[in-house]
């Protein structure tokens, strides 16, 4: 079991993914966040980018409804462009990842 992925059990075909992300402080690059697939893009990936990053910074990002097949992992990811470091808060309710299915 791997906490950074969810992996797609054998029983579910379809789903939805939602993420969300809080940056530390910094006016300085951009704030990306998007939903990989076996550690790559995919197509109908959904991807948002904040190219004004001014402080403190929040996004939340929802998939559609999208087939799934079992045994594949999906992410989210989560990239900066600051020049240096730059954390995720770990503040509850504010970093978050998670999957729906449906049947």
């Amino acid at each position: 079991m791997n906490p950074s992925r969810i992996t797609i059990p054998a029983d579910k075909s379809w789903a939805r993914f939602t993420g969300s992300a809080r940056w530390e402080n910094n006016g300085t690059g951009v704030r990306l966040i998007d939903f990989l697939k076996n550690g790559a893009l995919f197509p109908g990936s959904v991807r948002q980018e904040d190219p004004n990053a001014d402080g403190v910074v929040g996004q939340t990002i929802a998939s559609n409804i999208i087939p799934v097949v079992d045994g594949d992992y999906y992410e989210l990811a989560c990239l900066q462009t600051s020049g240096g470091n730059l954390n995720i808060e770990n503040v509850a309710d504010l970093t978050t990842f998670s999957v729906q299915f449906f049947t």
